[in-house]
């Protein structure tokens, strides 16, 4: 699927990169993991958790709604996790050609 189809798979609203001027998704990581580390965004993703929490035991949300809060935190602190490692990577194979270009 190109970047266009994609992008018009979120045509509800302007997707943020659009709105940020982002080309593409390894841009889009370089720029969340230069603004928070993986410990920052672990933090962040708790705290909203929390909130939410909070939130529905006062207003006495039905259990199964929390359950699927708790679901998707940790299905977000996956995708976090993954986007870091793919973030690391990619930061690695950059260092190696660099490297291999000094070498020349």
């Amino acid at each position: 699927m190109n970047k266009e189809a994609l992008f018009q798979q979120l045509h509800y609203r302007p997707s943020q990169m659009e709105m940020t001027g982002i080309a593409d998704s390894y841009e889009a990581f370089d720029v969340f993991f230069g603004s928070f580390s993986l410990e920052e965004c672990r933090g962040h993703l708790w705290e909203l958790y929390e909130r939410c929490v909070i939130s529905y035991h006062s207003e006495q949300t039905e259990h199964a709604q929390s359950a699927e809060i708790l679901f998707f935190y940790q299905q977000m602190e996956m995708l976090v996790e993954a986007a870091w490692i793919l973030q690391i990577q990619k930061a690695g194979r950059k260092a190696q050609e660099m490297e291999k270009r000094k070498g020349k």
